[in-house]
């Protein structure tokens, strides 16, 4: 019996089946063993009076005949150890029977084996690999069937409840084994009749005390096997009934992918703790932000300390249009969110059932003007999952995945998964949570962040192709895996969330999703919220920049957008304590003009730790300073026109090593590649329309190529105000030259 355990197909049961088939088998094979040992030694010892048995072998006739007699009487139609090999031999047939007959459709989700080591050895790496489900998805021809479900169930009732409690009830009504037992014996009678000396012989009855010493044992080892048959019943039936209420709460656990993925192979218990080592790794340094208060010494912020007011608006037209529709009025429109909007307290609710959706969205468009906090709401979701701050996000796999990352090339959604934030973890453990996703996506959340800074150089054609990606391994374009991925062909099931600047509409008005959301920016409390944090240690200057703001329109709407609350308060603190009231900036390409020097005279290694000239913020630049804007100058237009949001240089480039130094331009980690990005994306278009005015002749031509191109809006509201500020400084000198015309006339005159 042992033997057919080891054919047992383990993978066809979850671990705690197997381990209580394991146990009734052992427990039938002891049990067996101590039946057959009490049938060898079975013996009836019998007293029969002297008249009955006057010597020894007639005594050991009446035992043998009284034993069979007993045996006749009490014992069932077969021995009690083949009662007990039939009782544990049939259980263990039929589970063979039921695994053998699940046994190819599970190993599709099963893990691969594992691979031998150098000298033949076995070395235990089962997540080294994926199940064939996970890598090739046509292995599993119907994952939405119910086929092993509904033989488990079958195998649960005809398989052990119903062959466990029909012995049971066997071995209860026949296993009674007294150990007293009077044998009835016969008694030969003679009677004699005097008259006509007949003789008349009859057949009396007499009883014999016997005692049958295995019968108390044995009918304790039957009711031990009643008592397991009924202990392993009753679990099966628990199990059958576990099963009914959990398919009841859950319609997914039908299907074999999720039953066998969930409750057979116990996937999700083990991917539970890996994730949850995961979110303990996952580093504090991504849920903080280093904000620059106007000190010496950037202050870090929380995550939770940051606002990201999000609102729902069903359906494109209203709020996404109205972008491009009316530019000049796109500040003052989103202080108020519109009539039919819903506003969210909670970043679960972004996944959540709200007024006429009925169905859990599956796919999310988040959009948002540059610097309104798109990259903020993906960090405080992945935050929120990490500190699991609700039940929503308990089971869940939240994923973070940044589009700028996979501009160069065609790639995969293994390697999306691999450079993903948040995934820091060994070979072995990225491949498994690979393969769960693959298998189980209903249980992850995909955030895709920036669709606006694909690199898509390409047409309509591209955009609506409908090329198909038929496994996860596949390498293909970006947005060819994420059109997959959004349409539920790839993954189908998964939660997919992407944020986006109105300036991607051609990519994303080509794809279909369940829900649109607004980002709306700070409101009038929240903006004067902030000023109290930036000036949180000088009462007098916090009065003085929100006066300012509060009473300038043109300040207070620029402040809707988180990052020029930053710029703004950054620029006026500076400009007050530089020359007061009488000179702050009033529109958008003056604060960046000042932004920048203050930028660059803070953190620029070669001028932080000196005196900052008097009037800097309006004067020229030091030479060397000039000389790296230029040059960061050239990267911005260059990374505008390549699509271009991270740059890549040499190891041994230390010329982007020295520009990283200057507070605009930020080395990443990565141990891969020396990779650089700007500060923040409109740090990177402001540097950008700071190169296209310093040629003058080329600003017509450029306006004229750009001037429809959504991606370059900001740059060219940048260039407008640029060329602005020019004509002005031209027209100042203009007046200059003419006083000192006719100044020099005045001379001549004299």
């Amino acid at each position: 019996m042992e033997s057919c355990l080891k054919l047992l197909p383990n993978k066809s049961y979850n671990k705690y089946s197997l381990l209580f088939l394991t146990l009734f088998v052992l427990i039938g094979v002891v049990l067996i063993g101590i039946a057959t040992d009490f049938h060898s030694k079975a013996t009836l010892q019998c007293n029969p009076d002297k008249t009955l048995a006057s010597d020894l072998s007639t005594r050991k006739y009446i035992e043998t005949q009284c034993l069979l007699k007993y045996a006749q009487e009490f014992y069932p139609s077969l021995p009690l150890h083949n009662l007990f090999m039939i009782n544990f031999g049939l259980v263990l047939l039929l589970n063979i029977i039921y695994a053998y007959s699940v046994k190819e459709r599970v190993e599709i989700f099963a893990d691969p084996p594992s691979t031998a080591t150098n000298g033949g050895e076995e070395e235990s790496r089962p997540l080294l690999g994926i199940s064939r489900a996970a890598s090739d998805p046509k292995a599993c021809r119907n994952p939405g069937g119910h086929i092993i479900f509904t033989v488990y169930i079958m195998h649960l009732i005809f398989c052990r409840i119903v062959p466990l409690v029909v012995f049971a009830t066997f071995l209860l009504t026949s296993s009674h084994f007294p150990v007293q037992y009077d044998c009835p014996w016969p008694k030969q009678v003679t009677s004699t009749s005097r008259g006509n000396f007949t003789q008349n012989q009859s057949m009396n009855f007499s009883t014999v005390d016997c005692t049958y010493l295995m019968g108390s044992n044995k009918e304790k080892l039957a009711a031990t096997v009643v008592t397991i048959d009924l202990f392993f019943g009753v679990v099966a039936f628990m199990e059958l009934a576990y099963l009914l209420w959990s398919t009841w709460k859950d319609r997914n656990l039908f299907i074999d992918l999720e039953f066998c993925c969930v409750y057979l192979l116990r996937k999700r218990k083990r991917i539970r703790k890996l994730m949850k080592k995961i979110r303990e790794n996952i580093s504090d340094e991504i849920f903080y932000l280093h904000d620059d208060f106007g000190e010496k010494r950037l202050s870090r912020r929380k995550l939770e300390e940051m606002y990201v007011n999000v609102i729902i608006q069903e359906g494109r037209e209203s709020t996404c249009a109205r972008w491009f529709e009316d530019r000049q009025e796109v500040y003052k429109i989103y202080f108020k969110a519109p009539a039919d909007a819903t506003t969210l307290t909670k970043m679960a609710d972004l996944f959540k059932p709200t007024g006429a959706c009925e169905k859990r969205p599956k796919t999310i468009l988040v959009v948002g003007r540059p610097g309104i906090g798109k990259t903020l709401l993906t960090k405080k979701l992945l935050y929120q999952w990490q500190q699991q701050i609700s039940k929503f996000w308990h089971n869940k796999i939240v994923i973070l995945i940044r589009f700028r990352a996979f501009n160069k090339g065609q790639t995969s959604l293994r390697n999306m998964l691999s450079n993903s934030d948040g995934l820091n973890m060994a070979l072995a453990d990225l491949n498994y949570i690979y393969e769960y996703v693959c298998l189980i996506p209903s249980d992850v959340i995909l955030i895709f962040d920036g669709l606006d800074e694909l690199n898509l150089k390409v047409d309509r054609g591209f955009l609506a192709n409908e090329y198909s990606i038929n496994s996860p391994d596949q390498v293909s374009h970006i947005f060819q895996i994420f059109k997959e991925l959004v349409k539920g062909t790839l993954l189908p099931g998964v939660t997919l969330l992407t944020t986006s600047r109105p300036t991607g509409e051609r990519i994303y008005q080509a794809l279909e999703f369940d829900r649109e959301i607004e980002i709306l920016g700070f409101h009038e409390e929240q903006i004067k919220d902030y000023v109290e944090k930036f000036c949180r240690h000088d009462i007098q200057k916090r009065s003085e920049i929100w006066n300012l703001i509060k009473e300038s329109p043109e300040l207070l709407s620029l402040c809707y957008i988180p990052v020029n609350s930053y710029i703004v308060c950054l620029t006026l603190k500076e400009s007050i304590e530089v020359e007061g009231q009488s000179n702050v900036p009033r529109t958008i390409t003056e604060l960046y003009k000042r932004a920048i020097k203050i930028l660059l005279f803070r953190h620029h290694l070669g001028y932080k730790d000196k005196p900052t000239p008097k009037n800097y913020i309006t004067g020229k630049l030091p030479e060397p300073l000039q000389n790296d804007l230029n040059a960061l100058n050239g990267i911005a237009r260059n990374g505008m026109i390549e699509d271009q949001l991270i740059f890549e240089f040499e190891n041994d480039d230390e010329s982007a090593s020295e520009l990283s130094d200057c507070g605009l331009f930020n080395k990443l980690e990565d141990k891969r590649q020396n990779i650089f990005c700007f500060l923040h994306l409109t740090i990177q278009e402001f540097l950008a329309a700071l190169h296209v005015v310093d040629d003058m002749e080329n600003v017509e031509p450029f306006l004229s190529e750009h001037i429809k191109i959504p991606k370059w809006y900001l740059v060219i509201q940048f260039v407008a105000g640029l060329i602005g500020d020019k004509m002005r400084e031209l027209k100042a000198q203009r007046n200059k030259l003419q006083r000192y015309a006719c100044l020099v006339d005045q001379l001549n005159i004299l």
